[in-house]
């Protein structure tokens, strides 16, 4: 377990903060028990069930929205438990039992982007000459997300100035790498959305052609505003660092869950998704060896 100046394990220290020279005990999830104590986990919950939409059900999440399975790849539809839902489940779990600002203000930026990317999807991608009620209403809902969470927690410092942080030692390298290449994956996901789609053997549903731009939404959205706050704040021995790093690492293990259950469950147990697998599994692997203290 990677520690401290003082000795006391990082995922611990930073429970902890002194007031008066006594140590207190930061609060793990308590279940509220008033209405304005539920106020800031309805951000986090409802992203909750988004996820788990796309991570149970997603032929039917995908299929709403105009996607289905690739050519010769009906297990492609199987991308919605991982590349969709994973993120989504898994940023809000740790937003939930940590509660901690900079996780919340992560699942900001992220609604943040997915508004954003959902903006130019009806801009570009022709969202409003298909299915404009729906498109718009998702438009409505991430923005509205956004806009509360933003509300409740603001936006990081960092966000600010815009400023990515390069790593100058391993124990920093190696979370950063791993934020590095999801960031450039959710890059890929809102500039290049049908490459994506490709990627993950996935294509638009006949009729339903302006849903290529789908990976401009959430899907690039978490991508981007996990591992941003990562790549600008990388040092996992401070407290920003660490919980950013620790949600990447849970973020990438539902991914690699998801596509555990669509190996099983879609006929997905293919070459491609052994692979992807790996990468999932390594890309958590990469901030968890240094959160967990096996690399210092």
């Amino acid at each position: 377990m990677a520690v401290d100046n003082c000795g006391v394990p990082l995922i611990e220290s930073c429970r902890t903060e002194s007031v008066n020279n006594e140590v207190l005990p930061m609060p793990l999830f308590e279940l509220p028990q008033t209405f304005e104590e539920w106020l800031p986990f309805m951000v986090p919950l409802v992203t909750l069930l988004i996820g788990l939409g796309y991570l149970l059900m997603p032929k039917m999440v995908l299929g709403r929205l105009g996607l289905e399975g690739g050519l010769n790849h009906p297990e492609g539809i199987g991308a919605g438990r991982s590349n969709f839902g994973g993120f989504m489940v898994g940023l809000s779990i740790v937003c939930i039992l940590f509660q901690q600002p900079v996780l919340n203000q992560a699942l900001t930026l992220s609604w943040g982007i997915a508004a954003l990317g959902k903006l130019v999807h009806l801009v570009l991608d022709g969202g409003l000459r298909q299915k404009p009620a729906i498109n718009l209403a998702r438009l409505a809902v991430a923005a509205a997300l956004a806009g509360y969470s933003y509300t409740q927690t603001g936006i990081p410092d960092g966000l600010k100035e815009f400023q990515f942080i390069i790593p100058e030692s391993q124990t920093v390298f190696l979370p950063w790498v791993a934020a590095a290449i999801t960031f450039l994956m959710g890059a890929v996901s809102f500039l290049v959305p049908s490459g994506m789609l490709v990627f993950m053997r996935m294509k638009t549903k006949v009729g339903s052609e302006s849903a290529k731009g789908e990976p401009r939404g959430v899907l690039a959205g978490f991508y981007l505003g996990v591992s941003a706050l990562l790549l600008m704040s990388p040092d996992v021995s401070a407290v920003p660092g660490l919980f950013m790093g620790f949600a990447l690492g849970i973020c990438w293990i539902m991914s690699a869950f998801g596509r555990m259950i669509s190996m099983l469950s879609d006929r997905g147990n293919t070459l491609f998704n052994w692979f992807a697998l790996i990468l999932d599994l390594l890309l958590a692997a990469l901030p968890f060896v240094v959160v967990l203290g096996l690399v210092k």
